[in-house]
């Protein structure tokens, strides 16, 4: 290759932005600044919800199933939710 052809490919590279392998470096530096910063978002700990009692958790489930089509399934919410609350 001579060195006319060499110069005529830095300058095309040099307005692209691209310089052979070290073409990807910046976006992958990125890349993996980002998959870092996300992890992190991850890892945090989330604070617990408050616990609620049986008679809330059986209504939450009424409420559930009062919202399903199949009035088999919600009949089996329904007395799902009653034994629930029967549990000590």
């Amino acid at each position: 290759m001579s060195t006319a052809t060499l110069n005529r490919n830095n300058s095309i590279n040099a307005l692209t932005g691209t310089f052979g392998a070290n073409a990807l470096t910046p976006s992958i530096s990125l890349l993996g600044f980002v998959a870092s910063e996300f992890s992190k978002l991850l890892r945090k700990p989330v604070k617990p919800a408050q616990k609620l009692s049986r008679a809330q958790e059986a209504e939450a489930l009424r409420r559930y199933a009062d919202d399903q089509n199949d009035p088999r399934f919600a009949d089996d919410l329904y007395a799902a939710a009653a034994r629930h609350e029967e549990l000590v």
